[in-house]
């Protein structure tokens, strides 16, 4: 049922796209990818179309591959402080004998509960700069590509 609803639905909505770019009278546009002033990058001109275009430096391909390996430093972190919490849980849960005491209900569930609140909040922080830095650095051309990479 799911299958044939979704193929459903996105054709439907192929098809009322296709109206509206229509009766707008924006059938066949193509947006245009403005650079960015923050690109970083040599200008060349392009011999057969006579426009000039940006060569890519090497440190923004360098600085691409670099960033894989620290997003999945930050993830496999990020995996290592909720498996210390759940475990902490687990721990509070035995030496309280078994969760059904009131001390498991005011101790452990409130602190395990801060801890997870405030782990979140250091991973969403610690991720949005990380997250920017990263772009910065990657040098995009256009500000479609920049923001399509945060």
């Amino acid at each position: 049922f799911l299958a044939l609803w979704s193929t459903l639905f996105l054709e439907t909505w192929k098809r009322r796209q296709s109206e509206l770019a229509h009766s707008w009278g924006v059938m066949n546009t193509t947006i245009e990818h403005v650079p960015r002033p923050q690109f970083r990058g040599n200008v060349k001109l392009d011999l057969w179309t006579k426009k000039t275009d940006y060569k890519v430096p090497k440190r923004s391909v360098r600085a691409r591959i670099i960033s894989v390996p620290i997003i999945l430093v930050f993830v496999a972190l990020s995996c290592v402080v909720t498996i210390y919490i759940l475990l902490y849980k687990s721990d509070f849960k035995a030496d309280s004998g078994g969760g059904g005491s009131k001390a498991w209900f005011t101790g452990g569930a409130l602190s395990t509960g801060l801890l997870c609140a405030v782990a979140m909040m250091i991973f969403d922080q610690v991720g949005q700069n990380l997250s920017l830095l990263l772009t910065t650095k990657e040098n995009h051309k256009t500000y479609w590509g920049h923001e399509k990479s945060l």
